[in-house]
């Protein structure tokens, strides 16, 4: 693969955009579609929670790759195909100067280039831990409920949760790799349609024993 490729693998939103697809094709609302959320795969933090040292440990990561791996077979094998795959959340665990940094983000790159090509990644990640100062977070909320925004989909939490604030759901997903609560390895699917949005977190075995269920597929057949 070219390192020209190789960008176009990995896509970032830009200026409220994700550029995997073209402008003119989605001013107008076509159709229901879905598509796969998943959060902090966090190469190398399994092993330093484990050991009690996540501020400089995080040397070890085949745990995370299996499970990533995992990850993208299961939406690989989605049939009909997500419209695209999200990641959010911490991506690796390694901080600028460890060691093993690099090898973090080489490793993730080698695991995420085996999505479909026809599935788009975006990916995104935090810039703060648990969540952002509140005077900030009431600022970003009041323009999410004025714009008509109906749900925000995060990670970083490393477990399932929620809140509602007016008419705007927040849904955080589970992790990919690490689990700080009582959840299991996962993806959330996300059903969007012209009346509303419906999504499902699903353990990793789940999705790739069973797939996504019928009522959400349901959702999308048209009428």
């Amino acid at each position: 693969m070219s390192a020209a490729e190789e960008r176009d693998v990995f896509r970032r939103a830009q200026g409220r955009t994700l550029h995997a697809f073209a402008a003119e094709n989605e001013r107008h609302w076509e159709a229901p579609f879905y598509f796969i959320q998943g959060a902090d795969p966090q190469f190398g933090l399994m092993k330093a929670w484990a050991d009690g040292d996540c501020s400089s440990g995080g040397d070890e990561w085949e745990q995370e790759i299996r499970l990533t791996e995992q990850a993208v077979q299961a939406i690989n094998r989605l049939d009909p195909k997500p419209k695209f795959f999200v990641l959010c959340g911490d991506l690796i665990h390694g901080m600028p100067g460890t060691p093993w940094r690099e090898e973090q983000i080489k490793d993730l790159k080698r695991v995420l280039k085996n999505i479909d090509r026809d599935i788009p990644l975006s990916l995104d990640e935090d810039d703060s831990y648990f969540n952002i100062t509140k005077p900030l977070r009431q600022e970003m909320m009041d323009k999410f409920v004025k714009a008509g925004i109906k749900a925000v989909f995060s990670g970083h939490y490393h477990r399932n949760a929620g809140a509602r604030c007016k008419d705007l759901d927040m849904v955080v997903s589970s992790a990919i790799g690490c689990q700080l609560g009582k959840d299991a390895h996962g993806l959330r699917v996300v059903v969007v349609t012209a009346e509303k949005i419906v999504h499902r977190y699903y353990s990793l075995n789940e999705l790739s024993d069973k797939g996504v269920e019928k009522d959400l597929m349901d959702l999308m057949m048209p009428k």
